[in-house]
């Protein structure tokens, strides 16, 4: 009991601790690996976003004038989106007119304070992520300055959270898998760390119950092996002088029976310690006065 107390100590000391190192490398990676895929998204609208504003000035815009909202516009963007780039795309003039959007079959709200917008116009390129009015759900915009006008891409959040769910789940299982490790580990460490302390323990049985003489296997150099060391000297001391006490005691009980008088050993304690023979023959319930006051 004392051994498996001592095991449960080492492993709540141990297992807390680094359960909680595991869990905050957990939420560190979580957030890292967010913010990774956030910027790798970003990255990815950029690129498309590039090439998309190439490829609508080889068709779409080829030579037309950007005005108010075009709704035929909007329905090539919606058609490009389809068929081409699963992402919302947006046209915007300088002064904030939407003019086409792949999503918006109707007049859109003047984006010209949409921060996605603003950083563009100021750094050539910007992005946020909010909630669409236009779809009512929740987006990554990009927007691209290209001079005339503003090309805005978007993605769903969902499917960035979905790729982030996926990697997050390889996170998860990785954390438990090593938590699992870890603990293995320290129930190993710990049972190896009190096999001594089981020793002992049967040691200190074995002598208090008067059984066989027992020796512990030292197979250790550190403190606890000093101690199982010391207890086997120890034992070998004790028996050594029990053998000794023995051996005298059977010898006074054989001088004690040559004595042809009845003779009585009274101990140091005042009580009979030791009656003989012909002690007996006088009283032949003698045996019973032993151990009792003179």
């Amino acid at each position: 009991n004392t051994a498996r107390s001592i095991r449960a100590r080492m492993n709540l000391y141990y297992f807390i601790p680094l359960g909680v190192l595991i869990i905050a490398l957990h939420l560190l990676v979580h957030r890292e690996l967010r913010a990774y895929l956030l910027d790798k998204t970003r990255s990815e609208l950029r690129q498309n976003a590039a090439l998309l504003n190439d490829y609508l000035k080889k068709t779409v815009l080829t030579g037309q004038p950007l005005a108010g909202f075009d709704p035929a516009l909007s329905r090539s963007l919606a058609a490009i989106k389809r068929d081409l780039l699963p992402y919302r795309i947006t046209i915007i003039l300088p002064d904030g007119v939407v003019v086409a959007d792949s999503d918006g079959g109707l007049p859109l709200e003047n984006h010209a304070w949409r921060r996605e917008i603003v950083t563009a116009r100021k750094e050539g390129s910007g992005s946020s992520i909010r909630r669409s009015d236009t779809v009512n759900r929740d987006m990554l915009y990009l927007a691209v300055d290209t001079g005339p006008y503003v090309l805005r891409v978007a993605r769903l959040l969902t499917d960035v959270e979905a790729e982030m769910a996926g990697a997050e789940r390889l996170v998860t299982v990785g954390s438990l898998g090593l938590l699992l490790l870890v603990l293995g580990l320290n129930l190993f460490l710990s049972w190896k760390f009190t096999q001594p302390l089981r020793e002992m323990r049967l040691f200190v049985e074995r002598y208090e119950g008067g059984g066989d003489p027992y020796r512990m296997p030292v197979a250790r150099e550190d403190e606890l092996g000093i101690l199982q060391g010391t207890l086997n000297n120890m034992a070998e001391r004790i028996d050594r002088l029990v053998h000794i006490i023995r051996f005298d005691k059977q010898r006074l009980e054989n001088v004690i029976g040559t004595v042809t008088e009845g003779l009585v050993l009274i101990g140091g304690s005042g009580s009979v310690s030791l009656v003989n023979r012909v002690f007996l023959s006088f009283f032949p319930g003698g045996t019973q006065a032993v151990g009792l006051p003179y």
